[in-house]
């Protein structure tokens, strides 16, 4: 999907809802990184921040930015991916979802360097988020 495309669904499914400022600022902060080619992973407080210091966002509403980010993240869009990570001894390693469920349900995780098991894994788990690379930036022909 290209993000002109991205765009006017946003526009639609927020039409005359009082968050559409805020789910344009996400989408154009993102669409702004995509430009630059990054495709790194941020955290929820720097999309937070980014929204409070644009002025469209006060403290304290942190729910209604994560609605936003659920929606960007919702299948019909799939604007963004979420990303998971066990942080431990400042090692990153990636989470699958499976492996996040698997934790869930036994209530540990395995530490990939030592095979030991983690029961405070939750503690230890960083979401973050990226940019979904399947959508692209609109060509401009001239």
């Amino acid at each position: 999907m290209y993000f002109s495309q991205i765009e006017a669904l946003i526009k639609n499914d927020w039409r005359g809802d009082n968050s559409l400022k805020i789910v344009l600022l996400v989408f154009e902060y993102f669409k702004k990184r995509a430009l630059r080619n990054d495709y790194s992973n941020i955290g929820f407080h720097q999309i937070y921040h980014e929204a409070i210091k644009s002025g469209v966002v006060k403290l304290g509403c942190e729910d209604e930015v994560k609605i936003i980010i659920n929606y960007l993240l919702d299948k019909h869009i799939e604007f963004l991916k979420v990303n998971y990570f066990l942080v431990d001894n400042g090692l990153w390693h990636p989470l699958s979802v499976e492996e996040l469920l698997d934790a869930k349900l036994h209530g540990s995780i395995v530490d990939p360097n030592t095979g030991e098991l983690i029961y405070d894994y939750e503690s230890k788990v960083c979401i973050l988020f990226s940019l979904n690379r399947f959508h692209q930036l609109d060509v401009e022909v001239k």
